[in-house]
C-alpha cells in the first residue's frame, strides 16, 4: 500500500509578534545571566597574591553580601523573563515542527536553582 504525501499550504508568513517577544525574552535573559555571573564573580572572596602579602594589603575574606543581593535580584528577573518566554512557547507549540526553546528551559532551571540556593544560604 502506497501512501500519498499530503502537502499542506504553509499559512505562517514568518515569525509573528509572539515569537519575536519570546526570542527577545530569551536574549534579555541571556544578557542578564552573563551580567549576574559577572556580579557573582565580583562578590567572591578575594585571593591574596604575593604582592598583597608583601605590601601588607588587606583583602576581603568573605563574600560581598550587597553584590550577591544584586545578583539574586537579577536571577529573579531572569526567572520571570524565562517563565514568560516559556508560557508563550507552550501557547505557540501547535505543530510537529514547533520546538521548545532549550535556551529558555536552561535559563529557567538555572535561575530557579540560583534563587533557591541564595534563599537557603542567606
Amino acid at each position: 500500500m502506497v501512501f500519498k504525501e499530503i502537502h499542506l499550504k504553509e499559512k505562517r508568513k514568518g515569525p509573528d509578534k509572539w515569537i519575536k517577544i519570546m526570542k527577545s525574552a530569551a536574549l534579555i535573559s541571556w544578557s542578564l545571566f552573563v551580567f549576574a555571573f559577572y556580579l557573582i564573580g565580583k562578590a567572591q572572596p578575594q585571593l591574596e597574591s604575593f604582592f598583597e602579602r608583601w605590601l601588607n594589603v588587606r583583602v576581603r575574606e568573605g563574600w560581598d553580601e550587597k553584590i550577591l543581593f544584586y545578583a539574586f535580584i537579577l536571577m529573579l528577573v531572569i526567572f520571570y523573563f524565562s517563565c514568560f518566554g516559556l508560557v508563550i512557547n507552550t501557547r505557540r507549540h501547535k505543530r510537529k515542527t514547533d520546538r521548545y526553546s532549550p535556551a529558555l528551559i536552561f535559563l529557567f532551571i538555572t535561575s530557579m536553582f540560583c534563587v533557591v540556593l541564595y534563599l537557603l544560604i542567606s
